[in-house]
């Protein structure tokens, strides 16, 4: 029997499979820079890869803070308020997240910092995924990307952070 050493412990399957994963994942990520770009609300592709460090099977919840424009920002100047707008891209986005094995666990109107410095927000999300594939999909499902324009229109800041569950 020949023995097989990588210096990660892993088969000969499990490195081909690991490799394969790289792979795919940084094709995952061009697609997904090609489509929403490098503005500051959607994550650029070093956050992109960041994200896909979290392990397979692994839940997590995102945990959103979105200041909302005052005007929505539509190239064709349709005069709605970010929140409006932004109600447009929840009554999709939420059943894609459903459709994933997601669910949305607590929305509502940001209340103030308690501690730490000081930022001005409009509104909190946090969104539970099963794994960070299901979170993938939403943004790859090309119902999700068509009702993007409106949380771009909606949104003046984002931030999201990653909540590993366990």
């Amino acid at each position: 029997m020949v023995s097989y050493n990588n210096g990660l412990n892993t088969t000969k399957d499990e490195d081909y499979q690991r490799r394969e994963n790289i792979m795919s994942n940084e094709d995952t990520i061009a697609k997904l820079v090609s489509f929403y770009g490098n503005s500051s609300i959607v994550p650029s592709a070093d956050q992109w890869k960041k994200a896909f460090e979290c392990k397979a099977g692994q839940t997590i919840c995102m945990v959103n803070f979105i200041k909302l424009r005052e005007q929505a920002d539509y190239p064709d100047n349709e005069n709605v308020s970010g929140m409006e707008a932004m109600m447009r891209y929840y009554e999709i986005s939420h059943q894609l997240v459903e459709g994933v094995g997601g669910e949305f666990v607590a929305s509502g109107l940001f209340g103030g910092i308690l501690m730490g410095d000081d930022e001005d927000w409009d509104a909190i999300g946090i969104v539970r995924y099963p794994d960070i594939s299901a979170f993938i999909k939403v943004f790859l499902d090309p119902t999700y990307q068509e009702c993007h324009r409106h949380r771009v229109a909606a949104t003046l800041r984002h931030r999201m952070a990653i909540l590993i569950e366990g």
